[in-house]
This record gives C-alpha cells, sequence and structure tokens, in this order.
C-alpha cells in the first residue's frame, strides 16, 4: 500500500501532474477550510475515481504552521505503523503549508516531491532527510517537558543541578514556542501542554 500525501490550495494541475507520474494507492489531501468548495477540487476527485483511487480530505488550518505539520505528521506515522508506504507532494498548496508537510517528511524520512511546472515536466524528488523536530529543542527545554505534570505552579523546581531559574527560562521558552499555556484561573499560574507540545513530547518519549 502506497500513500500519496498533497498538499491543496486552489490549483488542480500539480497535483493532477503528481498523480498522473507518482505511482500510489490511495490520495490525501490536505488543504484548508473553504478549498473543497472550488471545482478544482471536484476535477481532482473525478480523476481519482477514474484511477479508482480512494480519497481522504484532511482540513486544517493553512496559517498555523505547528497545527498544519502536526496533522500531516500523524498521518504519516499512521501509515508508516500499518507498514505502509508514503511520498508527500508539497507543491499543491500554500507556502506554509507546503513548509510543514517538507517538514513531516524530513521528520519522518520519507520521500518529498515538489511539481515544477515551468522548468521541469516531472515531479521533482527532494532529498530524503530524516530530522527529527525535537533536535531544535535545548537539552533544558527537553528535559523540561519530559518531566512536566499537567497543572503543575509556576515556577516548578529544577532537578539538583537545574535550579528554579533555569526551569522558569524554559517554560517561558517554550511558551513562546506555542508548546506549552498557562492558566490563573485558579490561583497561582499554572503550566499545560498544547496540543504541539503533546505530539512533541511524545516523539521525545519514543
Amino acid at each position: 500500500m502506497r500513500t500519496l500525501i498533497c498538499t491543496y490550495g486552489y490549483r488542480q494541475d500539480k497535483i493532477v501532474k503528481a498523480m498522473r507520474t507518482i505511482e500510489h494507492d490511495e490520495l490525501v489531501l490536505v488543504t484548508g477550510k473553504g478549498n473543497t468548495a472550488r471545482p478544482e477540487y471536484s476535477r481532482i476527485l473525478e480523476l481519482a475515481r477514474k484511477f479508482d483511487t480512494p480519497v481522504e480530505t484532511v482540513i486544517v488550518d493553512i496559517f498555523d504552521f505547528m497545527s498544519c505539520f502536526t496533522r500531516i505528521d500523524e498521518i504519516v506515522r499512521k501509515r508508516q505503523a500499518a507498514k505502509q508506504s508514503v511520498v508527500i507532494n508539497i507543491s499543491g498548496g500554500l507556502w506554509l503549508l507546503s513548509d510543514a508537510a517538507l517538514m513531516a517528511a524530513m521528520n519522518n524520512g520519507c520521500e518529498s516531491y515538489y511539481v515544477d511546472d515551468v522548468i521541469k515536466k516531472m515531479p521533482l524528488m527532494l532529498p530524503v532527510l530524516k530530522v527529527n523536530i525535537g533536535e531544535r529543542l535545548t537539552s533544558e527545554q527537553k528535559e523540561t517537558l519530559l518531566e512536566l505534570k499537567e497543572g503543575m505552579s509556576v515556577p516548578a523546581s529544577g532537578s539538583p543541578d537545574k535550579g528554579p531559574e533555569t526551569r522558569l527560562r524554559a517554560l517561558r521558552e517554550l511558551k513562546r514556542m506555542g508548546m506549552l499555556s498557562i492558566d490563573t484561573s485558579s490561583g497561582g499560574p499554572r503550566v499545560f501542554l498544547t496540543p504541539n507540545g503533546r505530539s512533541i513530547t511524545e516523539w521525545l518519549k519514543r
């Protein structure tokens, strides 16, 4: 089983070219809200029916990089866990969605393609890289995520060799990166993981 994941914005040509030239058994379209109402979307589905290819459409917030990355990464990991092959065509959506798809490909070491309709007649295969997103975190940030307990107070006490100030700095950095949220509704400030923070914490625990 081979799954082709395509980012989709408003152009059908780059997706159609990928469908015609990249071998696949299933098509997953990752797109923004409202794009499924476009006539181009209907033409993609029509072509898939001619190929007898099942299609799954995934709606994401195309202006939120981390949520796009997290969702595409989930799609890839689910299929890889089922021993399926995954390839990604990053050329059909807006740049932010395409970047998120490329990051998901790199995070899981799967093939990715870009369709250049000016220079190349065939999809261009991009280098296959295996770069875990956790590598962009410092050791203190990783340690904080792994030791964090939902609802713990701020600042948290550090480990014997990591003082409270070091832990507090890591918490602030993680909040700025969108991995943590602070709730002050029940008295003192308490820390909670965001969905993105939970996903990255799961990767760190692998």
